[in-house]
């Protein structure tokens, strides 16, 4: 089986879609984002609204996504919701 966290350049994608069927089943979607950042780090996770997939309003998507960062220090929360999209859309790795 590839183990896919010794994969450097894997980038992992989460999104108010994984979040609202982690609600959905009882479920806290922080847990899957700390499982993942523990795993992955922060510079390798990322958030995505899917906006367009989603018939949330965007200010419960923004509160979800906040939600499922809240037990990450700052920085790993900020890397999560905009850092780790910035450097992969805008900067070369």
């Amino acid at each position: 089986m590839i183990r896919l966290a010794e994969l450097p350049r894997l980038h992992l994608k989460v999104t108010t879609l994984n979040g609202v069927q982690i609600r959905r089943w009882g479920g806290d979607p922080a847990k899957l984002v700390e499982w993942l950042v523990a795993r992955f780090g922060a510079r390798r996770v990322l958030w995505g609204s899917d906006i367009t997939q989603t018939r949330l309003p965007y200010p419960e998507m923004v509160e979800l996504a906040r939600a499922s960062v809240r037990t990450l220090p700052d920085a790993e929360a900020g890397a999560v919701l905009s850092g780790t999209a910035h450097t992969l859309y805008f900067q070369r790795l």
